[in-house]
């Protein structure tokens, strides 16, 4: 099972806003790890879509949503367009939505992930 671990660019301090870490299983197009957005952890699952896997299918794609572990808990879903081999991707174009139970709000936030060590 490949292993992704990307985040977005590091600020100043080193922090960054944005982390995935996934597990993927190949044979089935699945994955299943964590985001951790602005501080907040949120169990995800998903999917993803290798390109060239299928006639027609350009572009490697991938989707996954979860809650933080909060009782009243934010929630995150995650879109993008993947770069590279899918064991182990160059950078994704992510689009992330962040909708809160507390408060009501929704946030939109975007940025390239890039690979982590």
């Amino acid at each position: 099972m490949p292993h992704w671990y990307l985040g977005s660019e590091p600020d100043d301090e080193g922090n960054r806003e944005l982390i995935m870490d996934v597990n993927t299983n190949d044979a089935v197009g699945t994955l299943e790890g964590s985001l951790t957005f602005q501080d907040v952890q949120y169990s995800v699952t998903g999917h993803w879509a290798a390109s060239g896997s299928s006639p027609g299918r350009n572009y490697s794609c991938l989707a996954m949503c979860g809650p933080s572990g909060a009782s009243a808990p934010e929630m995150v879903s995650l879109c993008g367009i993947m770069t590279g081999p899918g064991y182990s991707p160059e950078s994704i174009e992510a689009n992330l939505t962040r909708t809160d139970s507390t408060d009501g709000l929704q946030y939109g936030y975007s940025s390239t992930l890039k690979p982590m060590s």
